[in-house]
């Protein structure tokens, strides 16, 4: 049976991506899920050595690239920003099924943007539809089984074991464990379903998970120290809360100080934003802090730990919640990633 790696190539060499300004693409596959990668510039020609990436996050080609590190560039379905980066910082080409990416060469090099793209119009729009919320494996409900698989990325999980710990139906987490190996993030054994590159499903989460929705989401601004504005509203969620944030992360690897803090509500009973706006108290002038309180999926709650008296989230929904944070969060999430979950 073909791999995921090869399928991919054999995608673009059935049908190279058009590329912008009048470039032509070739790709002969050779060997294993890799190719000889041709791009033509009138006379000018660019031959880099390919392979596919069919798990296209910056975790995914250290691991490729560790392996095979004469790689000179990978074919992907989509080229993020994220990995265009990573793959710049290594010297490897990227190069998608939308003709976007970036390519480089003695005498030639191709840069194109997503944005690029879609306002030039020179590459296919669309060549796969869009992936809707509900089909996702990393919508709200659907999270609980890349939570879980992330919780213990060593063990291989049976369809029925999973659906116990994630108080779901066994048919729909079949559905997202089929959805997560669509996307090559997780590989079905003997044993059961495993995870070969938790870095890589920790990234696809990060990237995709949308959380509580902006309707169930309420952020405040908070004069006083930010623990006690925290504590307050755990308070009066009657225990069923759970924080994140710069504050959890502060808890569980120190690295900046906080400066906001996030609380997911787990029980929809107990979720009342106007009484919690009362208890942060009158908007203030010399507002220090910032607290996001939101009722996502109970979820969120799963593998989270009490630390110096506070209830928080799991490393791996911290990271999540901080990676989509604006400002500091990125930097804090990537020291959570480093000191506490090693992949």
């Amino acid at each position: 049976m073909a791999s995921s790696r090869q399928r991919l190539v054999e995608r673009f060499s059935r049908r190279p991506p058009v590329l912008a300004g009048g470039l032509h693409a070739a790709i002969e596959p050779t060997d294993d899920g890799e190719a000889l990668l041709l791009v033509q510039d009138g006379e000018r020609e660019l031959r880099l050595r390919a392979a596919g990436l069919a798990v296209p996050y910056p975790s995914g080609l250290a691991s490729l690239l560790s392996s095979n590190p004469s790689i000179e560039a990978v074919l992907v379905e989509r080229a993020s920003a994220g990995l265009q980066h990573a793959a710049e910082l290594r010297g490897v080409g990227v190069l998608d099924l939308d003709g976007r990416g970036q390519l480089r060469g003695p005498g030639l090099v191709y840069v194109v943007s997503p944005a690029h793209v879609a306002a030039g119009g020179r590459a296919s729009a669309a060549r796969a539809p869009a992936r809707t919320a509900a089909a996702s494996p990393f919508s709200a409900k659907a999270s609980r089984v890349t939570r879980t698989l992330l919780s213990a990325p060593r063990r291989a999980w049976r369809v029925t074991e999973l659906a116990t710990a994630v108080a779901m139906n066994p048919g729909n987490v079949h559905r997202v464990l089929s959805a997560l190996r669509g996307l090559g993030l997780v590989e079905r054994d003997a044993q059961g379903y495993v995870v070969p590159e938790p870095g890589a499903l920790l990234e696809a989460w990060a990237t995709q998970w949308r959380g509580a929705r902006p309707a169930d989401r309420v952020e405040l601004l908070v004069a006083d120290e930010l623990r006690h504005a925290t504590e307050r509203l755990l308070t009066a969620l009657d225990g069923h809360g759970v924080v994140s944030g710069e504050l959890a992360a502060e808890l569980s690897a120190p690295h900046l100080p906080a400066q906001h803090s996030i609380v997911h509500c787990t029980d929809s009973r107990v979720w009342d934003p106007d009484a919690l706006r009362e208890l942060a108290g009158l908007p203030s002038l010399v507002a220090r802090h910032r607290v996001v309180i939101d009722l996502p999926d109970p979820g969120v709650a799963h593998f989270g730990e009490t630390r110096d008296g506070l209830p928080i989230a799991s490393p791996q929904q911290l990271y999540v919640d901080l990676y989509r944070d604006p400002g500091r969060g990125r930097e804090a999430a990537e020291h959570v990633r480093r000191e506490v979950l090693g992949f």
